[in-house]
């Protein structure tokens, strides 16, 4: 939450106001620290007993299949982490640094790996990894929001959240909003709704709803893609860990987490 390039909900609504990468670190690195202690606190908090006990480590050799692919993607990372920073300032978007990192790093790694035996296996041994089964429901909520955004139902929303207290409502609604469509389609919607706000209202919706997004994983699996994917993770390793448990915890996490956040915001800004 802290950097703009942390999350994609930041890059959207941040890209989208025109906020800077330093611009955006001042104002959120603040709210981002009483995010993370208070977040921490409470994990400690719940989890005393289960942490005060003694851990078995489980020690598993981990040899790299190959260091110089390895190398490239370290190379390729820094390189697009390097030009997300200073994209802003040379006047590139952000999803083209982004894209065109990602072409090179695949294009790269299939040259060296075609030369190789194992080639072809390897590859599509990695495109079959790729989490192909969330892009039906992404691209659902996509065109449910674009929908919304055509019928007006996005200047209706503005109405409803009015011009007072814009940090706390957007906050909120947001935060509720990401379980309900996800974080990513959620940002995508609520990026225009401050468009009519004062300039000064204006910033604080924006990095309300900032904040909304990012905190808003939290509470359920369907809050982020992250919470989707690390669902399906622990079902496929054996952990129960499903839906009513996940929004317990994520209840008693993220609710004093976003208010702390949220209070720290409008202190900074």
């Amino acid at each position: 939450m802290a950097l703009i390039i942390g999350n994609p909900t930041n890059i959207y609504l941040g890209v989208s106001a025109g906020i800077g990468f330093l611009e955006y670190l001042k104002i959120m690195i603040l709210p981002t620290v009483a995010a993370g202690i208070t977040e921490f606190a409470i994990v400690i908090l719940i989890f005393r007993k289960s942490l005060a006990a003694p851990l078995v480590p489980a020690v598993t050799e981990v040899k790299p299949e190959s260091r110089a692919d390895i190398i490239i993607g370290l190379v390729h990372l820094i390189a697009c982490l390097a030009f997300l920073v200073v994209s802003g300032y040379v006047n590139i978007e952000m999803w083209l640094v982004s894209v065109v990192c990602a072409a090179s790093l695949f294009i790269c790694v299939a040259v060296r790996r075609l030369f190789k035996r194992d080639g072809k296996k390897y590859l599509s041994g990695s495109l079959k990894r790729l989490p192909w089964q969330l892009i039906p429901f992404v691209v659902s909520m996509f065109v449910i929001v674009i929908y919304f955004n055509y019928c007006g139902v996005s200047e209706k929303l503005a109405a409803f959240l009015g011009e007072k207290k814009v940090l706390w409502t957007y906050g909120g609604a947001s935060f509720i909003a990401a379980n309900v469509i996800n974080n990513i389609p959620m940002s995508i919607l609520f990026s225009a709704l401050p468009a009519g706000l004062a300039q000064s209202a204006y910033y604080r919706a924006v990095y309300a709803t900032i904040i909304g997004s990012n905190i808003g994983a939290f509470l359920t699996p369907i809050g982020a893609l992250a919470g989707i994917m690390f669902t399906d993770l622990t079902e496929r390793q054996g952990v129960k860990y499903g839906f009513k448990r996940f929004l317990l915890y994520g209840v008693c996490i993220s609710v004093p987490t976003l208010l702390a956040a949220l209070g720290v915001l409008a202190l900074v800004i």
